[in-house]
């Protein structure tokens, strides 16, 4: 009797390929309104809060609560949102892609609302569009093709039950 790790659905292959212009439209798309949404957000509270300090609208004594409590959130979330900006934009130069296929070990959404497929055995989360996220935890074999370095998939094949397929990008 095979081990459950030897059956054909726990295998992921690997292939490349080039970076195509849809590719590079979803990447752009990962990077877009969401993604800097809340460290705008944060940047806004410290800017509004400061503003109403220096013009005595507020005490001093909250002020100094709201900006110690949102500056290095906004400064950690901004830097964090900086270096992921910066592997996606290396990744875009590059013009490689890596096509995962395999069946999906992990589904789940983070706290920030993005969505991340984990393929058994391989120890990397895989940034998916949101909008996949049932038909993935449903899927018995998905093809990704992923950005290397940034680990973002800007095209997505899902397949369900006999075969069936869902196609994202």
């Amino acid at each position: 009797m095979p081990d459950e790790d030897d059956s054909p659905a726990s295998k992921v292959t690997f292939s490349e390929r080039l970076l195509t212009d849809d590719d590079r439209r979803e990447a752009r798309a990962f990077v877009g309104f969401g993604f800097w949404f809340f460290p705008a957000m944060t940047a806004t509270v410290v800017v509004i809060v400061a503003g109403l300090m220096l013009f005595g609208e507020i005490e001093k004594s909250l002020g100094w609560i709201l900006l110690v409590l949102f500056g290095p959130l906004t400064y950690f979330l901004a830097a964090s949102r900086l270096r992921q900006y910066g592997r996606v934009k290396d990744d875009l130069a590059g013009g490689k892609v890596l096509v995962f296929k395999g069946a999906p070990g992990w589904v789940y959404a983070d706290r920030s609302g993005f969505t991340y497929v984990r393929f058994a055995g391989f120890d990397a989360d895989i940034r998916v569009p949101n909008d996949v996220f049932r038909e993935l935890q449903d899927a018995n074999l998905v093809a990704l093709a992923v950005l290397p370095t940034s680990n973002l998939a800007v095209e997505v094949h899902i397949e369900h039950g006999l075969g069936l397929g869902f196609t994202a990008n």
